[in-house]
């Protein structure tokens, strides 16, 4: 019984003890706390991150617009300056299309001149001595020397033949056939066409104007520059022809028929060995032979005076007077028309002549 009263009095501050809050309880409030810090710090870190991620996605939102806005800021300035580069690219090409125009059409230029320049160098190398005193190529051959004079192309040899020719024209005879043999003794073994044409006009500045004493004091250099033009060109059929109608001068008629017989052998259209070697034969006393190549010269060459009245005078010494005259006749009318007034006086004393031997 006395443990009984023990167990149901017991001490006061044990029941002051079940007061305080048992050890399990003050865990769970632990727990809760720490549970609730746990979770305002989540809210709180959930808070920051929602923040910052729409800090970072307003970042993002902005460097996204400005990426958009440089790259269509880029591809814009690359579409302008494409668009540039393709008018600039255009203005080039089309520069350079005109470029190459012009410069095809200088090209051009430069050929047509140049083809024009061999043209003239042909020209003036073609060109003989004799041709000078031609009315109808005198001026043109004045032209061509100042031609070559003024072309840059033009070579040394060129301007000397030039030069030559300008000499001739200013009747400075025999300065013009030093030139002609320098570039005689130039051409030589080189050139032997135009060394050729050089000698010969030498012997025909040598001969021109010369008849009789005056011919005969230089016939042999005469003679001797146109054997040197024939040896380098045995085909040179004026060359003959000048030779022959030396020859004819100096009384040596037989061997200048044979230089005219080769003449029209080389070239049977050349009317002037017809008419000079008619010339010949009628020194000869040959009128029908003579008559027969003066002929052959006015078929040739109808409207030459000198043809008609070189076969006049072959008519008159084969005593056809009439033919003789009606030869004169026309002789005079197309010396008139040439204005050639001393052809025309040596018709008109050919035509008295006839009327004195009528009248006689």
């Amino acid at each position: 019984m006395a443990i009984a009263a023990c167990v149901t009095d017991g001490p006061t501050f044990l029941s002051a003890q079940t007061a305080e809050p048992p050890v399990t309880e003050q865990a769970d409030t632990t727990a809760a706390i720490e549970v609730e810090i746990q979770r305002r710090f989540n809210e709180l870190r959930s808070e920051l991150l929602d923040e910052r991620s729409d800090s970072v996605g307003r970042w993002l939102a902005v460097t996204a617009i400005l990426v958009t806005v440089f790259g269509v800021g880029i591809a814009l300035f690359g579409i302008l300056g494409f668009s540039k580069f393709q008018t600039e690219a255009r203005l080039h090409v089309g520069g350079a299309e005109k470029s190459a125009e012009e410069a095809k059409a200088h090209l051009e230029a430069i050929k047509d001149y140049r083809q024009q320049s061999e043209r003239i160098f042909q020209e003036i190398r073609e060109t003989t001595s004799e041709d000078i005193h031609d009315p109808g190529k005198a001026k043109r051959i004045g032209e061509v020397v100042q031609d070559v004079r003024r072309s840059p192309d033009a070579s040394p040899l060129d301007i000397g033949i030039a030069d030559a020719y300008a000499l001739q024209q200013n009747g400075k005879i025999q300065e013009a056939i030093d030139k002609w043999r320098a570039i005689a003794s130039l051409t030589e073994d080189i050139d032997n066409g135009l060394a050729a044409r050089a000698w010969f006009s030498i012997g025909y500045l040598l001969h021109e104007g010369k008849q009789g004493e005056a011919l005969k004091a230089n016939a042999g250099e005469v003679l001797d520059a146109y054997d040197r033009a024939i040896r380098l060109n045995s085909d040179y059929f004026v060359a003959y022809h000048n030779r022959g109608a030396t020859k004819d001068t100096l009384g040596l008629h037989l061997d200048a028929i044979a230089d005219y017989d080769q003449a029209v052998r080389l070239n049977p259209q050349y009317a002037k060995a017809y008419s000079n070697r008619g010339v010949a034969k009628v020194s000869l006393g040959l009128y029908k032979e003579a008559i027969a190549d003066h002929d052959q010269a006015i078929l040739l060459d109808p409207d030459s005076a000198v043809r008609f009245f070189n076969r006049g005078i072959a008519k008159a010494g084969s005593d056809d007077a009439e033919g003789a005259r009606s030869d004169f006749q026309t002789a005079l009318d197309l010396a008139e028309r040439a204005s050639d007034h001393d052809l025309k006086t040596a018709i008109q004393q050919r035509l008295q002549a006839l009327d004195d031997a009528g009248r006689g």
